[in-house]
């Protein structure tokens, strides 16, 4: 919706998570607003399970990442992961530098 009701100049972070809560198809999302996910909010869902890790659904991350680079405009991916098991943040980040075909920094 704030995609469709927004100038076309408004710049706004997809969350991948909220949308796919709300049904939405985050690849498509990008597809159809061209240049506007300049910055995307990383988040995987998976049902009854409260912020499970990057890549732990049948999410396609690679397609998704596709988008972004070549119609999104995208240049930057920020990982929302909240559990209190900091080793995961480091597994959503692998998860993420795979997906982007990097080799992750840490």
């Amino acid at each position: 919706m704030l995609f469709e009701q927004t100038r076309p100049d408004v710049i706004l972070q997809l969350d991948t998570g909220n949308a796919r809560v709300a049904g939405a198809d985050p690849t498509a999302l990008v597809r159809e607003f061209p240049g506007r996910a300049v910055t995307v909010h990383v988040k995987d869902y998976l049902p009854n399970r409260l912020d499970p890790v990057l890549g732990s659904s049948d999410f396609d991350w690679s397609r998704f990442i596709q988008a972004c680079e070549t119609t999104g405009g995208t240049e930057w991916y920020v990982i929302e992961h909240d559990s209190p098991v900091r080793e995961e943040v480091g597994v959503c980040f692998e998860a993420l530098a795979k997906s982007l075909g990097r080799r992750p920094h840490r």
